[in-house]
């Protein structure tokens, strides 16, 4: 019998304070039992002569060995005080070992044991193991804000849970959230409770959740995973004095808070300092809540490039300072207002409202390109990759509706490679299409109100294609999705999805599984017959599914399972209208592949 235990480490002296570093440790207990066997497990803290009792451990059926049972432990001991496992067999014998890890962090310990044999009821173990490569710190993954995720991550896409915002309404889009260590660190709504939340990102389970003074736009999570820090705002006054909190991000308790008028718009962290945008201006902090400096310049989230931390302002100003001393190295004077940053080799790009697209040259503020191209209603801020700058938006067609687009952009002389212009979204404002995300493999993640396209960054074909949930949703969130290790965190105007990715590819080549080239819609221009050949290395089930271009499933054209090998099936479509259509096969054999094809209809 596999369990799963968690133990706790409780508050010693300072001794151990300069270790901040936390991961929840998982071991496993043996099937087979001995009469030698381990009845239970004590774990003991000395410092300065005295014993502290961390968690005893009874076993029902007595475990056979404690190294297999607990992997981290050796028999070294480690300064400043040791942290000892005691393992009482069912002969009366002891085994002793010792935490093999010296960076732990001991906390709430509210007692000295009298003795050894006292039992203290056990929570959590944290120890460090350095912090978690996978997480998603800030807004756009990192402190330049780019969208670049460099992992691997790959559809299909199955959905885990959901979690719908108490304060559910248009300005849920504008908040931004963390994940790390297996959790998700989740801001309430604008005008909701005025917490946050830690939740399992597997389960949704609440992990801690903590009310605060104010109502929570941000969450950001610290290089090194030791401070989680919470931006709050009263409302929509940003003149009003609120807190800006720093906490752990394993309990949720408050390490230190600092009174700013507001603080919107994400934070982000570098190196062992976090820079928050308080009102018009942006505050340099250590990791410990010391001051360094304030300047001008936070109206939108911050960036960083090479030593160089660049806000924006609401006169259309833009400051560079230095990351250390603040000390002003250039600022930028715009006709429009500059609401989001992006920091990508070298160059900072924005889009001043009703101005070109810039590129400017991080070091000294000078002009490297611009580009008009992109639609001037554009509010959705520019992603870059693989020397590509990406920019969803869109343009007008008439007072309810626009047609949404992505750019792609040379990131080097800012000339426009590629756009499309087949998507609707039914809304004036648009807030239709989410930031754009990349992953390793050269996939753009364009997440809309109602569906998800995965294309390729080279050619531009969309790769993937998922519908969302239905519903009457007008407002996707600016600052979602992210990724966490396998996982696509997506959101809207009413709730937050968590779904759960491949990391592996499965590869088209492969003869074991059902191939993008194995599926071929004869033409691509079909008047009233939709031709296609869809080849199989196995006895499969396949659905075959018609969706416009607004992601709405119009037509089931096949759901059952097909033997192995060539099919060639055609399916009448005299019922659509002339308009672009995709199809969506969704294959499940010993693998599962989803292949999308688009296709027009012409009358």
């Amino acid at each position: 019998m596999w369990v799963v235990m968690l133990l706790s480490l409780l508050k010693a002296n300072a001794v151990l304070d300069k270790c901040k570093h936390l991961m929840l440790i998982e071991y496993s207990i043996n099937e087979q039992t001995k009469d030698k066997g381990i009845v239970y497990v004590d774990i003991l803290f000395h410092h300065n002569g005295k014993t502290y009792v961390v968690a005893r451990h009874r076993y029902q059926e007595p475990i056979t060995s404690i190294v297999d049972t607990f992997p981290w432990i050796s028999m070294d001991k480690w300064e400043g005080g040791d942290l000892e496992v005691v393992a009482r067999k069912v002969n009366g014998s002891i085994e002793r070992s010792y935490i093999s890890e010296k960076m732990i962090a001991v906390k709430d310990l509210g007692y000295e044991s009298p003795k050894v044999e006292h039992e203290v009821n056990s929570v959590f173990v944290k120890l460090n193991n350095g912090s978690d490569p996978y997480a998603w710190r800030m807004l756009g993954y990192d402190a330049g804000h780019t969208g670049y995720y460099p992992f691997h991550l790959y559809p299909p896409l199955d959905s885990l849970w959901m979690y719908r915002w108490s304060g559910a309404g248009t300005w849920t889009t504008e908040i931004s959230g963390a994940a790390g260590h297996g959790m998700i660190f989740i801001p309430e709504a604008p005008w909701g409770w005025n917490k946050i939340q830690a939740r399992d990102i597997e389960t949704g389970e609440v992990i801690w959740e903590r009310v605060v003074t104010a109502n929570v736009w941000t969450s950001v999570l610290s290089e090194g995973d030791s401070v989680l820090f919470v931006g709050t705002s009263i409302g929509f006054t940003p003149w009003q004095d609120t807190t800006f909190y720093a906490l752990d991000p394993f309990t949720g308790k408050l390490k230190w808070g600092k009174v700013l008028k507001t603080v919107e718009y994400s934070p982000i962290v570098v190196d062992s300092f976090v820079y928050a945008p308080h009102f018009y201006k942006v505050y340099c902090f250590t990791y410990e809540g010391d001051s360094v400096w304030a300047g001008p310049g936070a109206y939108s989230s911050p960036v960083y490039e090479d030593g160089i931390i660049i806000g924006a302002a609401t006169d259309s100003i833009l400051n560079a300072r230095d990351y250390l001393t603040g000390e002003l190295l250039w600022d930028f004077v715009g006709s429009g207002r500059i609401y989001t940053l992006m920091a990508y080799e070298g160059k900072l790009i924005f889009s001043p409202l009703n101005e070109p697209l810039y590129a400017l040259n991080t070091t000294n503020g000078q002009t490297i390109w611009t580009n008009w191209d992109y639609p001037l209603i554009n509010r959705h801020p520019p992603q870059a990759g693989f020397e590509t700058i990406f920019i969803a938006g869109g343009h007008f067609i008439n007072d309810t509706t626009i047609i949404s687009h992505i750019y792609f952009i040379n990131s080097i002389d800012g000339t426009t490679i590629w756009d499309s212009a087949f998507f609707p979204i039914p809304d004036a404002w648009g807030g239709g299409a989410t930031r754009l995300l990349i992953t390793l493999d050269s996939l753009l993640w364009y997440a809309k109100t109602d569906a998800l396209y995965l294309l390729r960054v080279e050619d531009h074909s969309v790769f993937f294609f998922m519908p969302f949930p239905s519903g009457s949703v007008l407002f996707t969130s600016n600052n979602f999705p992210i990724f966490y290790k396998n996982y696509f965190i997506y959101a809207h105007e009413d709730f937050l999805v968590v779904y759960e990715a491949d990391t592996v590819f499965h590869d088209t080549a492969e003869d074991s599984l059902p191939s993008l080239s194995n599926l071929k819609v004869y033409g691509g221009i079909t008047i009233g017959q939709l031709h296609l050949e869809i080849d199989l290395p196995e006895k499969s089930w396949v659905n075959l599914k018609i969706f416009d271009i607004l992601g709405r499933e119009l037509v089931t054209l096949l759901n059952d399972y097909l033997m192995r090998g060539r099919h060639s099936l055609s399916f009448d479509l005299q019922s659509l209208p002339t308009g672009v259509y995709f199809l969506r096969a969704e294959i499940k054999g010993e693998k599962r592949e989803n292949i999308v094809r688009k296709f027009l209809v012409l009358r």
